[in-house]
């Protein structure tokens, strides 16, 4: 197994798949896999590489590597990043040379994260990322800077990027020495980094104010060591000269391609590290959610909570679930405690909103949806359509509902939110609700008749508002967001609230 601390799931890759006679792409039926010496049985997501990243380091090992463990699988070890062997390992306490090490927090988070202190006591994120090959990655902003001060350096173009974020033609450069704050690295490559990824790392520490992330060369530049159980990492830089890397000149050495550290040889988990095994069940109540089974999907979350306190997934998501059966106090509770645990997660921010809203709560509901706006500008096209829907009723509805649509960017959601500006008919939006795989469509169609309703109930027509949200609940799709808004809808509507 491949440790990628860039990721926040455990996943087989497609050549595992195969061999288990399982489809790529999907999330199984319970299987039973060995990780780390350990053995689960949970539904897991199959990971297919897309044909354009063929060329990525990491499916270069495809064939001999079963799957990919994340970083909340193995947070509560004491991990030590070895360079020489390429594998984490786990110890039972932090070795004495430590002491002299640069100690920094670790951001509660899905992936792992670093707080780094900068010159002027304000502090930067730092991703490491042990799924990239590259070096120090920062964004495209703070990349022009460094090449402003770094005239002379050579830079290489290349095609590349993330599965999260996109690939794109990124530029690449050396640096005899870079300075990430209080860490100070030698002989690196250094390249730009997608905008996204950059504000998606920004969000996860919003008071920061530089932001990086180092990928596996930048590893091979320093010692690291992550104390999970405590909240700390501690980093030593090594002496230049650092070792080659592929296709970039520097002074003074020949660049031989060949001799160059293999990109594909990723980070092995060793079987010292205890696998938590508690992301798992969250893994097993998503699958049984999507199979509409509330019930074992809660129970799942309870079970990763039994086995980790600490994990703001599954507390987020069972708080959800309780919010969805009509248990408003353990949803709060677990909204509270999964937002203690990861501040910045967007995910329960939007969930407490939408529990807001199903109880009349509207302005606190569209606090809510507007701290992920913020948190999340390019993730929140849903976010934005609920706004959108109460705005109306807080008494600053927007005439045209420009700011709505201009924010979302899929095309369904950007329908719906043309359709709640005004631009678009009834008969249009559930026509375009149907332009999709059958699945889709369902949910769509649950979607575009909540949202009809709304519009309905904003002009005064109750009765045409109540069919609308009748049609919805009927679809049955009980996950759904609309689902649950329409039945909140409808027994206010009943109660004469309205």
């Amino acid at each position: 197994m491949l440790l990628d601390t860039g990721s926040e799931s455990t996943v087989l890759f497609n050549a595992r798949a195969r061999r288990l006679g399982l489809k790529a792409a999907v999330i199984s039926d319970p299987t039973p896999v060995a990780i780390g010496g350990q053995t689960f049985t949970a539904p897991l997501p199959i990971f297919s590489v897309p044909w354009y990243y063929r060329l990525a380091f990491i499916t270069r090992k495809s064939s001999s590597v079963d799957g990919l463990v994340g970083w909340p699988e193995v947070r509560d070890n004491i991990l030590v990043f070895d360079a020489e062997r390429r594998t984490i390992r786990s110890v039972d306490q932090l070795p004495p040379e430590t002491a002299d090490w640069l100690k920094v927090k670790i951001v509660q988070d899905r992936w792992l994260l670093l707080e780094i202190p900068l010159a002027d006591g304000q502090t930067g994120t730092m991703q490491v990322d042990t799924g990239s090959p590259f070096g120090v990655e920062m964004p495209p902003e703070q990349w022009k800077q460094w090449k402003a001060a770094h005239p002379k350096a050579h830079t290489k173009s290349h095609l590349g990027g993330v599965l999260s974020f996109g690939i794109g033609i990124f530029h690449v450069a050396w640096a005899d020495e870079i300075k990430l704050g209080a860490l100070t690295l030698t002989d690196v490559a250094v390249q730009d980094m997608p905008a996204g990824q950059g504000a998606f790392i920004q969000s996860k520490a919003p008071a920061s104010k530089a932001v990086w992330a180092i990928g596996m060369y930048a590893l091979m530049r320093m010692d690291l060591i992550v104390d999970g159980k405590t909240g700390f990492a501690y980093l030593h830089p090594k002496s230049p000269p650092g070792p080659p890397y592929p296709g970039v000149k520097r002074p003074v050495v020949k660049n031989v391609a060949a001799k160059a550290p293999v990109a594909g040889g990723n980070w092995t988990v060793a079987e010292s590290v205890q696998v938590c095994g508690d992301n798992l069940f969250v893994l097993a109540g998503e699958y049984k959610r999507s199979q509409n089974d509330l019930t074992a999907a809660l129970a799942d979350y309870t079970r990763a909570l039994e086995l980790n306190p600490r994990n703001a997934a599954a507390c987020s998501q069972r708080g959800e679930i309780e919010a969805f059966q009509g248990d408003e106090a353990g949803a709060r509770a677990d909204f509270t405690r999964a937002l203690e645990l990861d501040p910045g997660s967007t995910e329960t921010y939007s969930r407490r909103g939408v529990l807001r809203e199903i109880r009349g709560d509207f302005s606190n509901a569209v606090s809510d949806y507007e701290k992920v706006i913020e948190l999340r500008p390019f993730e929140s096209d849903y976010e934005r359509l609920y706004c959108q829907t109460l705005w109306w009723r807080l008494g600053r509805r927007p005439e045209d509902g420009t700011k709505t649509v201009a924010g979302c960017k899929g095309r369904w959601t950007k329908t719906v939110g043309l359709f709640l500006a005004g631009r678009l008919n009834e008969t249009f939006l559930l026509k375009a609700a149907k332009k999709s795989d059958v699945e889709s469509a369902s949910g769509q169609k649950c979607e575009a008749l909540y949202y009809i309703g709304m519009m309905r109930l904003s002009t005064g027509d109750k009765a045409g508002a109540c069919d609308a949200f009748r049609r919805c609940r009927a679809i049955g799709l009980k996950d759904y967001d609309e689902y649950q808004f329409a039945g909140a809808e409808l027994t206010r509507l009943d109660a004469g609230a309205h």
